[in-house]
């Protein structure tokens, strides 16, 4: 998973900060939960890396409900 969200992060669009930081924009990562929880776990597992794209810190995961609104909102 960790790779998978490596390559993600690869696509987030980097601005340089001051200092000549590296500075991500924040990219949301829509998908359902048990991605989602894959997914913050592997970014939680790189948290003490040493750069900032280490980290994956251009990410943040969302949870998209889409199964319960398609399975609920037919009835």
């Amino acid at each position: 998973m960790i790779d998978i969200i490596r390559g993600l992060h690869g696509l987030v669009p980097t601005v340089e900060g001051p200092g000549e930081q590296e500075k991500f924009d924040r990219v949301p990562v829509v998908r359902d939960q048990k991605t989602m929880e894959r997914g913050v776990e592997a970014q939680f597992s790189v948290q003490n890396a040493y750069t900032k794209s280490r980290r994956l810190e251009g990410l943040f995961f969302q949870l998209a409900d889409w199964h319960h609104e398609v399975i609920f909102g037919s009835e």
